[in-house]
């Protein structure tokens, strides 16, 4: 793998982590453009409470901190509950390599609320600082209904780079000046002067378009009602939320 270019790290340079044992319990299929998928394995435990580590402390070892009592992953978790799982996925990353994990799109449909815990890292999502070795867990919580899960669900995945990738305000100013952001409505591009919230750190902040009517649904199911995350393309949205 080139150790001068910064960046996020393509599919080519995931898979050539996976072939050097920097990244195990993963496969392939579990390869996105520039991502790499996380799954469940069969540990899962429901806890009263979520504890980040402390550097050098592993997720294993709070357990008995977060009351933790063993979970069988292949009967449905319930609505409002607090679960943690640990990941089939375990890192042993170059010294040049850090990560951070965000959601799976799929997981957000379903409101599921997730984060991911790794040893030794007192943040959430973060697969840091540069180098990291060790387990990855999933804390989880579904916000309006019962999920059946399984071994090998991807709830989130992980996306690892090089160097330093924030954008600085002149970088975004640059961009948006090449079509970074669009017009909601109107085909044109948007100019760096018409950011209306803006907070200086080379982040765009998103707002709701709720003038145009429909900006989000509603959840209808009851907390009981269990959606198998195995059953792709089987129900009906409108059993579940409505506009």
């Amino acid at each position: 793998m080139s150790q001068t270019v910064n960046g996020a790290l393509p599919a080519q340079m995931i898979r050539q982590l996976m072939e050097a044992d920097c990244i195990l319990g993963s496969s392939e299929s579990h390869i996105s453009p520039a991502s790499l998928d996380l799954t469940l394995s069969e540990e899962l435990y429901e806890i009263k409470g979520l504890i980040l580590p402390k550097v050098g402390e592993s997720i294993r070892s709070l357990l008995p901190i977060m009351e933790a009592t063993k979970a069988d992953i292949e009967k449905p978790i319930a609505c409002g509950s607090l679960y943690l799982a640990k990941l089939n996925e375990s890192l042993n990353l170059p010294s040049q390599v850090y990560g951070y994990c965000n959601p799976k799109s799929s997981t957000g449909r379903l409101d599921m609320h997730v984060r991911v815990l790794a040893d030794g890292v007192p943040r959430y999502d973060s697969v840091t600082p540069s180098g990291y070795e060790g387990d990855l867990w999933v804390a989880i919580v579904p916000k309006s209904f019962a999920i059946q899960l399984h071994v090998g669900t991807p709830l989130t995945q992980l996306r690892l780079f090089t160097g330093d990738t924030r954008f600085s305000e002149f970088d975004l100013e640059l961009a948006m000046r090449d079509g970074l952001v669009w017009h909601p409505s109107e085909d044109k591009k948007l100019d760096y002067s018409d950011l209306v919230t803006n907070d200086q750190d080379g982040a765009v902040v998103l707002t709701a378009l709720v003038e145009e009517g429909m900006c989000g649904y509603e959840c209808i199911a009851s907390p009981e009602q269990v959606l198998d995350v195995a059953n792709i393309a089987h129900y009906d949205p409108a059993d579940f939320f409505r506009p």
